[in-house]
């Protein structure tokens, strides 16, 4: 896993309390980013497929674990850099 100290507990940064709430893509679209944000989910997803795709590869589903993780790739690109 790529960041575990920050998967198991929220940064040191983060206090409070958060709501979260359910947007259509346009809204939140248009919202300003905050890249350091987008980058760990980035690198979350990237990881998830990973282990997905070492599962599929194990059970000899070599094409299906490279079309998982290029699918990934593909809609992280935009924020991933």
């Amino acid at each position: 896993m790529l960041f575990p100290s920050l998967i198991r507990k929220p940064p040191s940064s983060v206090n409070g309390n958060h709501i979260w709430t359910w947007v259509r893509h346009q809204k939140s679209d248009s919202q300003s980013r905050n890249r350091a944000v987008d980058r760990l989910v980035a690198a979350y997803d990237a990881d998830l497929v990973r282990r997905d795709a070492a599962v599929a590869n194990r059970h000899g589903e070599v094409d299906q674990a490279r079309a998982r993780v290029r699918a990934v790739a593909k809609r992280i690109r935009p924020y991933a850099l």
